[in-house]
């Protein structure tokens, strides 16, 4: 009888101890964040940068949405009601270079087939995805920098008239069945291989990386916008005049006659944030995109304040609206206070001028000449 109660026993206290854990575990499940879904159906009003911030906890993780659905995405600024878009994390899935991918998974992706003469933007950018969640749970758990290195290449720049001294030009496709009908693309996409020049004084080296520009708008002061169309790899050094690259990743249209340069190695302090500063360097909007007449989230713009004002890669500037006096009818006026019209976040800076991401709308108004004022510094 001894025995059987000591078995009893034990059971009760067994029994007991499971439910003290699941007393215990439960907030701790409750806490769980909430899957992530696969897809996500836009609706009227949203935008990447509102999308990211919803599922993936972190607004400046739009670019890992957009990566997902270049088939679906043409230009990430403009998504319309109704696109299905996928969703990184466990129900959805994840971009994921060719290099990043065992020798053994790898398998030969399906290309479209694309008339001579159509542009990038009408084919689907087709790429590798995985069905593994570069995320988890959540996008809190993910370290990343202040200023992103695809939103830094991404990113126009004020420079001098015509750029930098030294560059090189795409100025061949290579595209064999291309030549076979006797047409020359003259427009490209992710993967597809092209003949450049490079910069006078570059020793070719495989595996080194370029950026491809175009110029923009000349300001007539001896200054000019430099738009990035994307960025190419050497594929192959022969010691010829032209090298064999390929194309990684497109930001616009990349065209033939389209000029390069070494791509500058990216380096940010993850932990690294600004911290608000009162009395902040003062400039004003000196451009925005030639298709944009008010800034929107996630729109570049240039700010007339640079190296020489002492700006940083990640300081944060804030758009206002002057403190200005409101004439009545009846003659008197009405001091109307400074309103903060938006945030944004500079992503490059040159002797010219400083690159910065629209990060926050509170009210219509960015537009060219609109003052912007230094309100959070990077250490």
């Amino acid at each position: 009888m001894t025995w059987i109660h000591n078995r009893s026993s034990a059971r009760r206290s067994a029994v007991a101890l499971a439910a003290a854990f699941a007393l215990i575990a439960s907030p701790l499940a409750a806490q769980e964040p909430a899957a992530i879904p696969a897809t996500h159906t836009v609706k009227r009003g949203d935008t990447l940068w509102d999308i990211a911030k919803l599922y993936l906890n972190d607004p400046f993780l739009w670019p890992e949405i957009y990566r997902l659905n270049t088939d679906v995405v043409e230009d990430p600024h403009w998504i319309y009601p109704g696109e299905v878009l996928k969703l990184p994390g466990p129900g959805g899935a994840q971009v994921v270079s060719e290099d990043q991918v065992a020798p053994e998974q790898r398998q030969p992706v399906e290309q479209p087939s694309q008339p001579a003469g159509t542009t990038v933007f009408s084919i689907a950018n087709k790429r590798r995805v995985l069905s593994a969640s570069r995320f988890g749970g959540t996008a809190n758990t993910y370290q990343h920098t202040a200023v992103r290195a695809g939103d830094y290449y991404a990113a126009p720049w004020v420079d001098k008239s015509s750029g930098p001294a030294a560059w090189g030009e795409i100025v061949r496709t290579a595209n064999v069945p291309g030549e076979v009908r006797g047409v020359q693309r003259d427009r490209f996409t992710v993967d597809d291989y092209v003949f450049v020049t490079l910069p006078k004084g570059v020793v070719a080296a495989k595996g080194d990386k370029y950026l491809i520009y175009r110029l923009g708008e000349d300001f007539g002061n001896g200054t000019q916008m430099m738009i990035p169309t994307g960025v190419l790899e050497i594929s192959q050094v022969d010691g010829t005049d032209a090298t064999l690259t390929r194309i990684t990743d497109f930001f616009g249209e990349v065209r033939l006659g389209q000029r390069i340069i070494p791509l500058e190695k990216f380096a940010m302090n993850p932990d690294a944030r600004p911290a608000p500063l009162l009395l902040g360097t003062e400039g004003k909007i000196m451009w925005l995109p030639s298709n944009v007449t008010v800034g929107d989230k996630q729109d570049y713009l240039v700010l007339d304040v640079g190296l020489k004002d002492g700006v940083k890669l990640g300081d944060q500037f804030t758009v206002y609206r002057p403190r200005t006096k409101l004439q009545l009818e009846d003659g008197s006026s009405v001091e109307i206070p400074e309103i903060r019209i938006g945030l944004v976040q500079i992503v490059k800076v040159t002797d010219f001028g400083a690159t910065a991401l629209v990060t926050d709308v509170r009210f219509p108004g960015i537009t060219q000449g609109t003052p912007a004022r230094l309100t959070a510094r990077m250490p």
